[in-house]
C-alpha cells in the first residue's frame, strides 16, 4: 500500500483494521462519492455491457453507468457455460434499470448474447435507446475488407513477423537493444494484433513498418542469437523471416 497509495497509508491502521472491514468501508465510501458525483452530473444515464469468454464457455459481464464527463463502475457477474445466455444477462442489467428512473440507454457489443440480451430489454423497457458498440462494428467490417483480394495473407505475415520477434526471449531481447538504439526508448514496439480485434492490424503493421531497421539489424547480430533457437524454427521461421526482412 505504502507503493501503491502512500497517501492512504496513515489511514489503514494496524493489522487488526486492515483484517477486519477495512476493503469494505472503502468500497463503501468510494461508491458513496461517485454515486453522488454521478447525481450532481447533468443529463440522464447511459448503461453499459461488456463481457468476456473464455476459452471453455465461461463468461463475466462488467456493468457501468455514466453520463457525459462521468463513469461509474456498478457491478461484475460470473456465468457458467449454461448460464451465459443473453435472457441470464438481461435480469441481470434490468436490476439495475428497475432501480432508476434517470436511465436514457443501454449501450453493448454486437455478441450474439448481447443481441439476445436487448430483445429480452426492449420488451420490459421499449422506452429506453439500446447502442451497439460502434467500434465493434467497426472491427467487424474491418475484418470483412481484410479477407478480400488477399490482404488477409498480407495481414498473416505482419502478424508473423511480430510473433516471430517477440516469442523467443532472446530475440525480442536483441530486438529492444537495437529499438531503443536507433529510435530512442519512446519510439513505438511492435504490436501484435488480438484474436477479438482485427481493426488493430493497421497498428500492428504500422508498428512493423516504424521499426524496419531494428528488424533488419537482427540480421546482423550472428550466430549468438538465431542459433539459440530450436532447429525446426531456425530452418523455417529464420529462413521465413529473411525474407521478409530483406524486402
Amino acid at each position: 500500500m505504502r507503493a501503491l497509495c502512500p497517501e492512504y497509508e496513515a489511514q489503514m491502521g494496524g493489522r487488526y483494521s486492515v483484517s477486519h472491514g477495512l476493503l469494505d468501508n472503502f468500497f463503501d465510501e468510494t461508491k458513496e462519492i461517485t454515486e453522488y458525483r454521478l447525481a450532481q452530473a447533468r443529463g440522464r444515464s447511459t448503461l453499459g455491457v461488456d463481457g468476456f469468454t473464455d476459452r471453455r464457455g465461461r463468461g463475466t459481464l462488467n456493468f457501468t453507468r455514466s453520463k457525459p464527463g462521468i463513469a461509474t463502475y456498478l457491478s461484475t457477474k460470473w456465468f457458467g457455460r449454461r448460464q451465459h445466455t443473453g435472457e441470464n444477462h438481461g435480469k441481470e442489467i434490468e436490476e439495475f434499470i428497475g432501480t432508476s428512473k434517470e436511465d436514457i440507454a443501454v449501450a453493448s457489443d454486437n455478441t450474439a448474447n448481447m443481441a439476445t440480451m436487448r430483445s429480452y430489454l426492449m420488451e420490459r423497457f421499449p422506452w429506453l435507446f439500446y447502442i451497439k458498440c460502434c467500434v465493434h462494428i467497426f472491427d467487424l467490417l474491418i475484418e470483412g475488407v481484410a479477407g478480400v483480394g488477399g490482404l488477409k495473407e498480407i495481414v498473416a505475415e505482419y502478424c508473423f513477423v511480430v510473433d516471430f520477434i517477440l516469442r523467443y526471449g532472446l530475440i525480442k531481447e536483441a530486438f529492444e537493444d537495437h529499438r531503443q538504439s536507433i529510435y530512442g526508448p519512446q519510439h513505438i514496439g511492435l504490436r501484435s494484433i488480438p484474436s477479438t480485434r482485427f481493426s488493430y492490424a493497421d497498428l500492428m503493421v504500422f508498428s512493423v513498418h516504424s521499426n524496419k531497421a531494428a528488424s533488419l539489424a537482427l540480421l546482423d547480430d550472428g550466430l549468438a542469437v538465431w542459433f539459440s533457437l530450436p532447429h525446426s524454427i531456425l530452418t523455417s521461421g529464420y529462413l521465413r523471416y529473411v525474407q521478409y526482412a530483406r524486402v
